[in-house]
């Protein structure tokens, strides 16, 4: 009995530890190679069989690793886009571009952002979904500002300065509250 399985088991291991740092599934399926190959070796299968088995073992379990990527891929995609749906984005009138899209920042990352079938104006929206790396925008959200025409928040402005100085006031008058 050779000692010829010993290698192909440690060729085995050595792909498992690069697989760890890679974090590929793909490494994975040369390393069941190399197991495979190792089993082969340890029957007394011949060394060109022994190949042979390795490489079709890795060949199946890289088909089957593309299919499993492929699977949970979809799958998390479907769960990253619930996540954003529904959150809010501001667009910047000076991130406009010609082309009707916005640079917006989302999640700390600048995104590309689109509305579908019409041109962004500046304001905040929905995300309806995320394609790729754009986001998708729904419907404008409206503001206190643009609701009816008046600008609430010169008016909220001013009647807090109002109560401010007026608080102001009072303390000056009042000889305890210094």
């Amino acid at each position: 009995m050779t000692m010829l399985y010993i290698a192909w088991f440690i060729a085995a291991l050595l792909i498992i530890i690069v697989e760890m740092n890679v974090m590929t599934f793909y490494l994975m399926a040369v390393a069941l190679g190399a197991i495979a190959g190792g089993l082969g070796a340890y029957f007394e299968i011949s060394i060109p069989n022994q190949c042979m088995l390795a490489g079709v073992v890795t060949i199946v379990a890289a088909c089957f690793s593309f299919w499993l990527r492929r699977k949970f891929k979809s799958h998390m995609d479907k769960q990253n886009n619930e996540l954003d749906r529904g959150q809010r984005v501001v667009v910047k009138a000076d991130k406009i571009r010609e082309d009707g899209t916005a640079d917006v920042t989302y999640r700390g990352t600048d995104w590309r952002a689109y509305k579908e079938n019409a041109v962004l104006t500046p304001g905040i929206y929905f995300i309806v979904r995320v394609d790729g790396t754009q986001l998708v925008l729904g419907d404008q959200i409206p503001t206190p500002e643009n609701a009816d025409g008046t600008d609430t928040a010169a008016e909220t402005t001013t009647s807090t300065t109002i109560a401010t100085d007026a608080n102001n006031t009072e303390k000056d008058q009042d000889p305890e509250r210094k």
